[in-house]
Parts: structure tokens; sequence; C-alpha cells
């Protein structure tokens, strides 16, 4: 957990040029360092701000000198905190699992903060923080996440029977078959309310589905999404996760277009020096507002009327 600043512990210097944040929402990021955590000093020096809260989880395969580090660094910050591992690797099956640990500490350290957000090491911030909360602070009660029907597709994702490991049958033949639960695909990146972090924590509805992905071989993929557009918990919903995927096969010109759009909070998977041209890219649209985009919106449980 995070302590009040040491007096023998030197300060950082934070870029903080244009990122005070007032009267706008809170965000509480949630940071798994895993892949890269020399690239996480970089990323969360650029994201951090005093009004926002940050819970970070160290990955147990982390080396020792890198749990140092990163402690070492983030001890005099009083708004950051961090997460033990429980020695869960973070793979599909436990994915899920940390978030709702994440979700349960961050909600239980403070009640001031209004959206959740999740991030690995991977990740960099496209805008600043004030631009973000801006977005989110004009848009309340949006959920944003990539979903899409699971029965329109011809997915990989399984459930195991554990008394025959060479059968394999579909997640949504065998989970589902004798209920009205509809399973959603998606992936883990997650910007959800206060709100819709706490019906995920602490409802009991969701028991019923943490028993039934026990199974699964990919519940991560599936979890949060089916949850929430599946339960009578009025929300609304984004079919957006506002991250972009840096890929080396991709034309740079298509990823200058989509950070010139200015409709992503952040980039995944790239190495920020080894394209200057989209790091100038970054830089020059960093302070621009977000655009509003026409999103696919899903209002569930309002009125009494799911629209899917």
């Amino acid at each position: 957990m995070a302590t009040n600043q040491d007096k023998n512990h030197p300060q950082l210097k934070f870029e903080t040029k244009n990122n005070t944040v007032n009267k706008l929402i809170t965000v509480a990021y949630f940071i798994t360092i895993k892949y890269n955590p020399d690239h996480f000093l970089t990323m969360f020096k650029k994201l951090y701000n005093k009004d926002q809260l940050y819970l970070i989880y160290i990955d147990h395969t982390c080396s020792i000198e890198v749990k140092n580090m990163i402690q070492t660094y983030i001890v005099h910050l009083s708004n950051v905190y961090i997460l033990d591992s429980f020695y869960l690797q973070t793979d599909s099956h436990n994915k899920y699992k940390i978030q709702l640990n994440a979700m349960q500490y961050l909600l239980n350290v403070s009640a001031k903060w209004d959206y959740y957000i999740n991030l690995t090491d991977d990740h960099y911030p496209l805008k600043s923080q004030y631009r973000i909360c801006e977005y989110l602070s004009n848009n309340k009660e949006h959920n944003y996440f990539i979903y899409y029907d699971k029965s329109r597709y011809d997915l990989d994702t399984y459930n195991s029977n554990k008394y025959n490991y060479s059968g394999l049958i579909a997640l949504k033949e065998a989970t589902f078959s004798e209920s009205r639960i509809i399973p959603y695909m998606s992936n883990t990146w997650l910007i959800l309310t206060r709100d819709s972090c706490a019906f995920l924590s602490y409802s009991k509805q969701v028991d019923h589905y943490i028993e039934l992905y026990s199974k699964s071989l990919l519940p991560s993929n599936s979890f949060f999404a089916t949850i929430l557009l599946n339960s009578d918990y009025k929300r609304i919903i984004i079919n957006h996760d506002q991250r972009i995927l840096f890929s080396k096969s991709e034309p740079i010109e298509l990823i200058l277009k989509k950070i010139k759009s200015n409709n992503h909070f952040f980039i995944r998977k790239m190495n920020l020096t080894s394209n200057s041209i989209i790091d100038k890219c970054i830089e020059d649209n960093y302070q621009l507002p977000l655009m509003d985009k026409k999103e696919n919106k899903n209002e569930l449980g309002l009125n009494n009327n799911q629209q899917n």
C-alpha cells in the first residue's frame, strides 16, 4: 500500500502541464505490470496526476528487482497503491479474478472515484488526464468495452468436461444451454462506472456467473461482457474500448489517422522509441479534445426493456 511521502526519498517529477483536473470525474486506474516494467515507468510519468487513483498489480513472474524498483518509485505518492499478487498468473483463468479484486480494493480505499480503467505496462496515453476526464464527465454513466454475440461467430472458446478431457464442447452449448443467458465475446479492457464495479463486486448475481465460468478455458475474454449485457442492472454500454492496438504490419498512415481521429484514450503494444513520426503525432494531438463518436450504444435495464 502507498505511504505518505518519505522525506529521505527524492521527489519525482512528473509531467503536469495542462494536466490538472478540476471539477471533473475522477478515474481509478488499475495497472498490471508484467510485460515491460521499464515501459511502465515511461507510461506512468505521462499518466500520473495527483487527482486520480492508481492501483498497481505486479505479476508474480516479475523479478524481486523489478518489484523493489516499482515500490521505491511510487512509495512517496499517497494516491498510488499496490495490490498483492496472490501468486496468481495473469492468464485468462485469473485475469477476471484479479480485476474483481482490484475493483473491490478501489471501492474500499476511496469513495471519491467515478470511473475504473484497467491498463497494462504495454499501454501509453494518447490524451492528457484532463481530456480523458473531460470526455468521461460529458458522457457520465457510459461503460466502454468491446463485445459481440458468441452465437454469431465460430469461436475457439470452450468448456472443459472435467470427467472427459478429450472432449471439448462449445461454451454456449455446455454452460448456457439450460438458461436464457446470451454468452458474449470480448477482451479484458474495461472502462466502467463506479456503480458497475460495485455491481460486479458485490451482487449475488455475479456468484452464479463465477460458477458458470469456473470450467471455461478462456473466461476473461467473456466474463464481464456476458454479465453486464445479461443482467437486469441499469447501465449504458458503448461497444468501444477506447484503445488503439499497434501492429507493425499496419501501414503507418493508418495508425496516424487513428491517432488524429481523437477517438481513443490509449495505444497498446507500441515501443515509443521505435517510430519518431508516431511519437510526434501523439504529442501534437495529446491536448486536443476527444471527439464524440457515434458508437454502438446499448441502454440495458432501462424501462425494463433490454435492447440488444
